[in-house]
């Protein structure tokens, strides 16, 4: 109960001896170690005093419980893998590291409980999304377009950046996302202008933010649908496998090997991802599975793409489609803004469905643009 209620609290790592008394050294020593590994693999501030008190004590607590192997239900595992895939992961491999370094063994609810203190840092490290950003052209009366400027701000608070100008020369010199103007003439002339009144109305306000909707939703798809053009590769297209003599290890060895040939992996990419498998098996209730490497060790990042003739029984799901995936570490970033959205995309029964039934490359990256289109 002691862990628990010191959880609770904000204790500062500064104040080593408040921590040493509840949590051995070595404890806190080991978590620092991980720490900094994962730091290195996942790109990702791990120094934040609150986030390691927190995870030091459960730690401490998850060490005296796994000698008696009794771990604590977690009923969020799924959730956990389907909405945040790569907080799962980066959980995944804190956990092996912990497992190691301390010489103890647990389950999946407790890598899911690591995953809520992982997630709910990355959540206050979270930063805003690429603003849209406005050129303001406007009548310079009377600091009309100062004010209209700071009004704007004020209504689209953190949505947008703004640039202003006060010559239609000005204009060619300048990248913008939307032209925002008081004048008439100037709207009609450019394409993705705005026309709105000298002082602001609530209908200005409402028009604006359609617009940057619009904007924003047109530049993720975009985005997505480069990113498939670039990780998704025909050449790592397999269609409707007959698997009636294989099983779970036999395909992972069939798809692994693909993946050495054509030079996205190594050897060793063969044993991490078993490993990654027995850790929390990749298969969602959806019927795909999503097999990837414990560490981020890949040559070139790319998912592979396997169709199967029957189900196959993964672990708790029967599967049709497996995804094979394997990221490179100085791609992760870019990567991962595709992996999380797949992951979500096939979460849905009748998207797997979709996706599994295509004859032929082409048709599964039009039917995944879709299906993203969709989505956002």
């Amino acid at each position: 109960m002691q862990f628990v209620g010191l959880q609770n609290k904000s204790v500062s790592y500064e104040h080593r001896t408040s921590i040493e008394e509840y949590v051995d050294e070595k404890i806190i020593e080991i978590l620092k170690k991980v720490l900094k590994k994962a730091e290195k693999m996942y790109l990702i501030d791990f120094s934040d005093k609150e986030f390691f008190n927190k995870l030091v004590i459960h730690l401490q607590s998850l060490f005296y419980r796994s000698k008696f192997k009794t771990y604590t239900r977690n009923s969020n595992i799924m959730e956990l893998k389907i909405n945040y895939p790569i907080i799962y992961d980066v959980s995944i491999y804190l956990s092996s590291l912990i497992q190691e370094e301390l010489n103890i063994q647990f389950n999946e609810d407790e890598i899911a409980f690591i995953a809520l203190h992982v997630g709910a840092l990355l959540e206050r490290q979270k930063k805003n999304n690429q603003k849209i950003h406005l050129l303001l052209f406007a009548d310079d009366y009377h600091d009309i377009a100062k004010n209209l400027q700071e009004n704007i701000q004020k209504a689209l608070d953190d949505q947008v950046t703004i640039s202003s100008i006060k010559t239609l020369e000005e204009i060619k010199s300048h990248s913008y996302d939307l032209l925002v103007t008081t004048k008439r003439e100037v709207a009609t002339q450019f394409d993705d202008s705005i026309f709105v009144k000298p002082f602001l109305t609530n209908r200005d306000i409402n028009v604006l933010r359609n617009r940057i909707e619009n904007k924003e939703k047109a530049r993720k798809k975009e985005s997505y649908h480069l990113l498939i053009d670039q990780y998704f590769s025909q050449n790592l297209f397999f269609n409707k496998l007959d698997t009636i003599e294989m099983d779970v290890s036999d395909v992972l060895d069939h798809m692994a090997e693909e993946l050495i040939t054509q030079k996205y992996v190594d050897g060793k990419f063969k044993d991490s991802i078993k490993k990654r498998e027995e850790m929390s098996p990749t298969s969602f209730p959806s019927h795909i599975a999503v097999p990837h490497s414990i560490e981020l060790d890949a040559k070139k990042s790319v998912i592979s793409i396997l169709t199967l003739q029957e189900p196959l029984k993964w672990k708790n799901y029967k599967v049709s489609m497996v995804a094979m995936v394997a990221i490179n570490k100085k791609e992760a970033q870019t990567f991962n803004k595709l992996f999380e959205v797949f992951t979500e995309i096939a979460s849905v029964d009748y998207n797997v469905d979709r996706l599994s039934g295509v004859e032929n490359f082409e048709e599964f990256s039009m039917q995944l643009k879709l299906m993203i289109d969709e989505l956002v």
